[in-house]
């Protein structure tokens, strides 16, 4: 008897950890100096690219035959877009020196993560083929 796994949601709610974990050291900066603070906002922003990409180019497209689901994916989508737009905003006012505002980019972040953590990520593990779920695995575990 094969007993399914929850494997890929304990890999990308790590990767979420891990992102929540680097830009709450830049929202938490505000006394640092405004160089290593860019840095280390850059440094999230290329983490960020890159679990964006983990998601749209290895996850995603995976999605296929369920109506809600395929609207959650497309919502995700969406969220990226915003969430990049978000950031680069941000990442001006860091620069500049202008002051920052973070909130609005923590709340959509915190509700994206949840819907990936909560519905997309458990619905992969539950209704994935096997192959399927090893590719996609294999692919998140060579670009994390």
């Amino acid at each position: 008897m094969y007993v399914r796994t929850n494997e890929i949601t304990q890999m990308m709610v790590k990767s979420h950890a891990k992102l929540n974990m680097m830009i709450n050291r830049v929202v938490d900066g505000v006394n640092m100096s405004q160089k290593k603070r860019l840095a280390m906002f850059e440094d999230f922003c290329e983490k960020l690219n890159a679990h964006f990409k983990i998601e749209e180019t290895g996850i995603f497209g995976f999605v296929g035959g369920n109506d809600q689901m395929t609207k959650t994916i497309r919502q995700l989508y969406d969220e990226h877009r915003e969430l990049n737009k978000m950031v680069e905003k941000i990442g001006e006012t860091i620069k500049t020196g202008s002051g920052d505002n973070f909130e609005e980019f923590l709340i959509l972040m915190a509700k994206h993560t949840r819907t990936e953590n909560e519905v997309l990520y458990p619905f992969l593990d539950l209704h994935l083929e096997e192959e399927l779920r090893n590719k996609i695995r294999s692919e998140i575990k060579d670009s994390l």
